[in-house]
């Protein structure tokens, strides 16, 4: 189980949504700030936290026998309380108040106080915002009658914990066969390390989904390729969804899933370009997927990168329109019509949305105009194309009911609701 500080929608996993922002705490002149909540089971889980902006993770581990009164199973449980509770500050407060004076001394040897004018952590390399550097903790007893401390993580451990076995035919489901199916048909399809991206803006902390740019690939033979494909990606703006996980997609299920749905659309050629309107071959408008995420030094698969689409979520769109600016019935005719073939293009290939919802598809931009107000953040509504996107599955609600999730079903119920919201 994970819970991060900033979650959009229900998830496979059973991640919930969360509206209140906890920004840190300043203790003794530390600044400190949960930022992921991981619960492994029930007598083990982990934080992870910037203390004086470097990043620390502590493991807790309880005694098995121990009872619910041990300080070790009430971080535990107060943990695993994040997923059934909205995570707040009292939640925050609450485990910090326990982990930050045991560990004082630590942390502090390794993330001493920051200047009063230190500035928050800049990185433009996707790679040092998936996988910073983090320091290892972990809060256990080193004898039955001994009291719970804070000590550093041994190398092994640390290697342990962090990388992942190798994948093995037990950890190999649907759709990781499906991916390694559709990737022996597509060779041709670059492959771009976390180092070869520069990231232009975070869209969600850790840099899981991020606004990029690549730069040319490697072909696995230490020679870069400049072809024009290349020289042309790089100079437009990607979007990049990976794992922080560096044992890449078998640790990340809703990730393989929109994968599966890219590669199978790559595959099937019904993926359009927003530099042109989607053809009849085309019948789907979905971002054109323009290549892998590799990690450099175990060289798995951690994510992709996709055609970035400009313009402005549906919901977005729709609030405006609610603040008293009309939208023209042609251009919401016309966005009904290309989500209704859009979702059943996706059917009659096998694959289903997920979550469906006005959030989840973009306006894009119709010509210099819609580019220039969508780029200066005017009210002007685009009037281009509308795209489907986010194919992780899950569902939300009033769009979609929890017992459809991930079906056709819900698919069908959720473009109900998305037309409601348009009023056709």
């Amino acid at each position: 189980m994970e819970h991060e500080i900033k979650q959009e929608t229900h998830s496979p996993s059973g991640s919930s949504d969360n509206e209140d922002d906890y920004d840190g705490d300043d203790y003794d002149g530390d600044s400190v700030a949960i930022i992921q909540l991981n619960g492994g089971d029930e007598f083990e889980a982990d934080l992870v936290m910037l203390f004086n902006d470097e990043q620390i993770s502590v493991t807790i581990f309880a005694p098995c026998q121990s009872s619910g009164t041990s300080i070790e199973k009430h971080i535990v449980d107060l943990i695993r309380q994040a997923f059934v509770d909205t995570f707040n500050n009292t939640l925050a407060n609450a485990i910090l108040d326990i982990i930050q004076p045991a560990g004082e001394e630590e942390f502090r040897r390794v993330a001493p106080k920051a200047p009063a004018l230190s500035s928050h952590r800049s990185n433009t390399k996707l790679h040092s915002l998936l996988y910073p550097k983090t320091h290892y903790f972990a809060f256990r007893r080193e004898a039955p009658d001994a009291q719970p401390k804070i000590v550093p993580m041994s190398s092994s451990e640390v290697q342990a914990r962090v990388w992942a076995p190798p994948l093995n035919e037990d950890c190999v489901d649907g759709n990781f066969e499906e991916i390694r199916s559709l990737l022996s048909h597509q060779h041709h399809l670059p492959r771009y390390t976390t180092n070869d991206i520069n990231v232009i803006e975070e869209i969600l902390s850790g840099g899981t989904v991020t606004r990029v740019r690549v730069v040319p690939r490697n072909n696995g033979d230490g020679v870069d390729s400049h072809d024009n494909h290349d020289i042309h990606t790089a100079s437009n703006d990607l979007l990049c969804k990976a794992t922080d996980y560096a044992s890449g997609l078998m640790a990340c299920p809703t990730l393989r899933r929109e994968l599966v749905c890219l590669l199978t659309l790559h595959e099937n050629k019904y993926q359009a370009s927003s530099s042109s309107a989607p053809t009849e071959t085309m019948r789907v408008c979905t971002p054109r997927l323009v290549g892998l995420v590799t990690h450099p030094e175990n060289r798995r698969i951690v994510g992709f990168v996709r055609e970035w689409i400009p313009g402005k979520r549906l919901a977005d769109v729709l609030k405006r329109e609610k603040r008293g600016k009309p939208l023209s019935a042609h251009h919401k005719q016309r966005w009904a019509q290309q989500l209704r073939a859009s979702v059943d293009a996706l059917h009659a290939l096998g694959l289903v949305w997920g979550d469906g919802k006005t959030g989840n598809l973009i306006v894009g931009v119709g010509g210099a105009d819609d580019v220039t107000a969508v780029r200066q953040g005017e009210e002007k509504a685009p009037i281009g194309d509308l795209w489907l996107i986010d194919f992780g599955g899950g569902w939300t609600d009033e769009w979609v009911d929890s017992d459809k999730e991930n079906t056709i079903q819900g698919d069908e119920q959720a473009v109900q609701n998305i037309l409601d919201a348009l009023r056709i």
